[in-house]
């Protein structure tokens, strides 16, 4: 969010995520489509100055309890990102059972006609793809340093019981 973000957007999110006051997500993957971002259906239209996005998301981390989602859509000009504030009229989550590691709630998410004002996209309209790998890529870095921490646990554990 910081390398897209515009002032408006910082100023009105970040500090309240780093906070923790704000509960943030991604509305990335679909259902039959995974993450891929060739086979998504959630579209956006422009409607004057604003957008009106349709689509279902699944797999959301912390998606029932997130206060803004950050949603992928397709647009006339091609994948766009949009910050999406959760208590918008046509928003809706169910929280479901997460698959994997099970440390964060997941929810499968609906945006039904939800109407944001052009100051949602995040980034450029079209250039999806760019916010897309940013945040993935940043992502990754949690994980791996996640995934190490559990490594270094199993091996303590291991070698508590191969010494027990």
């Amino acid at each position: 969010m910081l390398a897209f973000g515009t002032a408006q957007q910082r100023a009105r999110y970040l500090g309240g995520i780093a906070r923790g006051e704000i509960v943030f997500s991604e509305s990335i993957s679909e259902p039959g489509a995974a993450s891929s971002l060739k086979a998504i259906r959630t579209t956006a239209r422009r409607d004057g100055a604003d957008w009106v996005i349709t689509g279902r998301k699944t797999h959301v981390n912390l998606g029932h309890q997130s206060d803004v989602t950050l949603v992928y859509a397709i647009t006339e000009d091609g994948l766009t990102a949009f910050l999406v504030d959760t208590d918008l009229p046509g928003v809706s989550s169910v929280q479901t059972t997460p698959i994997g590691l099970r440390m964060l709630p997941t929810a499968d998410m609906a945006f039904d006609e939800v109407r944001v004002p052009g100051s949602a996209v995040l980034g450029q309209v079209g250039a999806g793809l760019d916010t897309f790998l940013t945040t993935f890529n940043i992502s990754r870095l949690g994980n791996a340093s996640e995934l190490i921490g559990y490594g270094r646990r199993a091996l303590a554990q291991a070698t508590a019981y191969a010494q027990g």
